[in-house]
């Protein structure tokens, strides 16, 4: 595919299975607490993520805005009465340790470093990912780390592809490829920017006309067959 330098890669959801991770960090939190822990409550805790992080990146809410927020609604719709603020502390500081892979991330990976030089690209924290990376061991593929705290901007905002290509070097939008699992962020970020975009659909859902990706993959081992 054209003359790639350089692969860009989300990570939640992308290498590292958020919902996997954040369940079990739930599971871990409520049995700690003992608290009862259903599906309903991993269903309400993502439907509620997801809604923040969608409007997070519509700039209609702030990460610390969000971090007051998440754990307070869904406490209140599951009808637990617990300190939310000391519930989202302890959800993000037990989730940096809990790093469960996406299927086939490691080979793809391999694949891919073979090949390009790789920067993963992330809305979160930095040290968060860092320590997620770090013990799933995938930061060893990597040249460099960009997070939206560190960056100063989040996916899909411009300024967030200004720092990458400014770190990268030696690059032309037409050399880089973005690889996520997010419409907005990754795929409208990279769309914006003029870069190729490929979208990890691992749920099989319609391919949207806008944002469009240039290619759609249901498995990571799919990319064999693009770059």
């Amino acid at each position: 595919m054209y003359m790639i330098k350089a692969v860009l890669i989300d990570i939640d959801n992308t290498l590292l299975d958020f919902c996997k991770s954040a369940n079990k960090t739930i599971k871990m939190l409520f049995d700690k607490k003992e608290l009862t822990c259903t599906d309903e409550v991993f269903s309400v805790f993502h439907e509620i993520n997801d809604g923040l992080w969608q409007r997070i990146e519509r700039k209609e809410l702030t990460k610390p805005e969000m971090y007051k927020l998440r754990w307070k609604l869904v406490l209140e719709a599951l009808h637990i009465d617990y300190d939310s603020d000391l519930m989202e502390q302890e959800f993000r500081s037990t989730l940096s340790g809990v790093a469960e892979p996406v299927d086939n991330a490691y080979e793809m990976l391999e694949y891919l470093s073979r090949k390009y030089k790789l920067y993963a690209a992330s809305n979160s924290s930095y040290e968060h990912q860092i320590k997620r990376l770090t013990s799933s061991d995938m930061l060893k593929y990597f040249e460099e780390i960009f997070v939206s705290e560190k960056v100063g901007a989040l996916k899909p905002a411009k300024e967030f592809f200004d720092v990458c290509f400014s770190e990268i070097g030696d690059v032309n939008v037409d050399e880089v490829v973005m690889i996520g699992d997010s419409l907005t962020a990754d795929i409208l970020g990279g769309n914006e920017y003029g870069i190729k975009t490929i979208w990890f659909n691992p749920n099989y859902l319609e391919i949207p006309e806008q944002p469009k990706p240039d290619f759609t993959i249901n498995s990571l081992l799919e990319v064999k067959n693009i770059l």
